[in-house]
């Protein structure tokens, strides 16, 4: 695995081999390691930022309507609910934002022909 980015609150590592293809990095926040491919990472990004509240806000009992403060995702396969504050929103929205970055900074100097 070779270091992407790092933040006080996770790292990314691209992956070389992976017995499955579609990951080509993974994301470790504490002891835990989430393999993922960049389209995941973009949804989680949305995931992010629709939990600042700006577009979307709880009417559950506990939130009644205030910001959320969580991180919802749902799909056929897999229900997540992460609660979290505006420090680790805040975090977590760098280390990927950071990722991609880095990701996509060599092609971003490669189609503006800097070197």
């Amino acid at each position: 695995m070779k270091l992407i980015y790092k933040n006080n609150y996770g790292t990314t590592y691209s992956i070389a081999s992976s017995s499955d293809l579609r990951y080509t990095m993974q994301m470790v926040i504490n002891n835990i390691g989430i393999f993922m491919s960049s389209a995941e990472l973009n949804n989680l990004l949305n995931v992010v930022r629709s939990s600042y509240g700006v577009n979307e806000v709880c009417n559950c009992e506990q939130c009644k309507g205030e910001r959320l403060n969580k991180l919802w995702k749902s799909n056929p396969f897999l229900d997540i609910g992460l609660k979290v504050d505006d420090t680790i929103l805040s975090s977590l929205e760098d280390l990927i934002l950071g990722t991609q970055f880095i990701l996509n900074v060599d092609s971003v100097l490669q189609e503006n022909r800097i070197q």
